[in-house]
Order: C-alpha cells, then structure tokens, then sequence
C-alpha cells in the first residue's frame, strides 16, 4: 500500500536551472540563440538529442576544426549518451549516424561552445552534444547549453523537504551533472537520475507511485509530457520563457509562473 508521503520530481533544465541553448543549423551554416531542442525534436519523432562526454569541454577549442564529428570521436574514444528521443533508439543506431553524415565538423561544435561560453558567467554547468536524425542520417544541428539555477530553487526544496515531501530529479542531462545539482539544492544523490529520456521518466514516476503517494511531476517541455500523464498531478512551470505546444498545456493540470508558487499549491495538497 502507498504511504501518504508525498513525492515531487523536478526536470533540470527550465525548470530548475535557467538555460541558455545555442544551437548550429549545419545546412545552413547559421547560429541559433534560445533554440529549444525539445521543441524541434518532438516535430520529428526520428530526431535524437545527444550529449558528448568530454572534458574538459573547453579541449575542443584545441583539436583541428575541419575533423568530421564521428572521427573526433573515434579518435578521442569519446563517449556519447541519448538525452532525448520520441522514439525508441539505440546508441548503435545513433553512431552509425553520425558515421553517416559527412557535413558536421568539430568546428560546428566549437561554434556552439564558444558562443556559450560568451554568454554564461555565472553557470551551474556547461553541456554539449548534437541532434542526430535517424530518417535522413544525418547531423542537422549542434548544440551547446549552459544553466544555472534559478534564484528561488534552494528555498522550494528546503521548504518542501521540511513539509515531509521527497524531492526528486529526473533529466536528460548527464548522470554527474545532476548529481551536482542535487548536492547545490540539498537532496541525496540517489534521489537524482540523469540521463532520462522521455519514457524513463514515466518509468521513475510509475515507480514512486508504488510507495510514494501523490506523486507530482514538475517540468517544463515535452520531453516531461510522458512524466506528466503518469504523474498524479502534473505541474508545467513558464519561468524559462520557450515555445510550448498546446499538447504540452492540456497535460499539465497546473500552470505555474515560477516554481516559488508550487509551495501554496503543495501545502494546500498535504491538507486534503
């Protein structure tokens, strides 16, 4: 039987962190500012975003720009992993894509990066990677994100730990990169779980159910839809200003300005 503890799970980025995302349309050889990558995969359920494991990041700057994407990984034994997918896809499948595109350089990579970098002063963490997609089988962007936290983020999660409320997170961003967040907003580390793709958070939210009772899902995109149609209440948060379809609003069954205001809506919650 569930207990009556309630369990909240936060998304990362927009939700807890303010980003900034840059993106490199390679077709067209144009940088992007504020490019919403979750957005523009979800109108092409056959586009994957990755993230690149390397570090440090800025070491990028120093390897030759014209090397293709797939023989600066291969020649650096460079790690990748899926942040997000509408549909199921291996890692296999994602590297012989990028095998297959011949366009995407590590200068489309160093472009990203750099225009973060002049952007991001005060960040919590500086992340890179690239949207592969598996029709055509080829890199059409590269992308580059930064975040730091909101200011109001410490003092929700202390407010609702103190109310008897686990606080979890659930991302897409990298297993060490959310273990780092979860230190700064005061949660244990094993309440943190990174590289979650759209069905892995429905997954966790499905199992806290088993002990947690009601479990709230809180984020900010569609990679949290799935999340929020298994969540008992489902909270979308505007405080990161992005494009947000319509579908993304029907799920949600609370639409908050900024996270502060989930503290009345939670302790209204524990009073039923």
């Amino acid at each position: 039987m569930a207990s009556k503890r309630a369990a909240i799970v936060f998304d990362s980025a927009g939700t807890l962190l303010f980003m900034q995302r840059i993106a490199k349309d390679i077709s067209r050889n144009e940088i992007l500012f504020d490019f919403t990558t979750t957005a523009v995969a979800g109108r092409k359920s056959q586009c994957v975003i990755t993230i690149i494991h390397f570090e440090p990041l800025e070491r990028i700057k120093e390897c030759p720009p014209a090397t293709r994407i797939y023989n600066f990984l291969t020649e650096h034994d460079v790690d990748i992993d899926i942040a997000c997918s509408s549909i199921p896809v291996t890692k296999d499948r994602v590297i012989e894509v990028i095998k297959n595109d011949t366009r995407a350089t590590v200068r489309d990579l160093q472009e990203v990066l750099d225009e973060v970098l002049l952007r991001c002063d005060d960040n919590y963490y500086i992340g890179i990677g690239m949207m592969v997609d598996t029709e055509t089988m080829t890199i059409p962007y590269t992308l580059s994100s930064c975040g730091k936290l909101f200011p109001s983020a410490r003092k929700v999660v202390k407010t609702l730990e103190r109310l008897g409320v686990n606080v979890f997170i659930a991302s897409g961003d990298r297993q060490l990169d959310i273990e780092k967040l979860a230190d700064r907003i005061g949660i244990p580390r094993r309440r943190a779980f990174g590289l979650s793709t759209p069905a892995r958070k429905k997954e966790i939210i499905e199992h806290l159910k088993r002990e947690y009772s009601p479990v709230i899902m809180v984020g900010d995109g569609l990679n949290d839809i799935l999340a929020f149609q298994a969540a008992d209440i489902a909270i979308l948060t505007l405080e990161q200003e992005s494009e947000r379809p319509q579908r993304l609003i029907d799920a949600a069954d609370l639409v908050v300005e900024e996270i502060g205001e989930i503290i009345p809506i939670m302790e209204d919650i524990l009073k039923r």
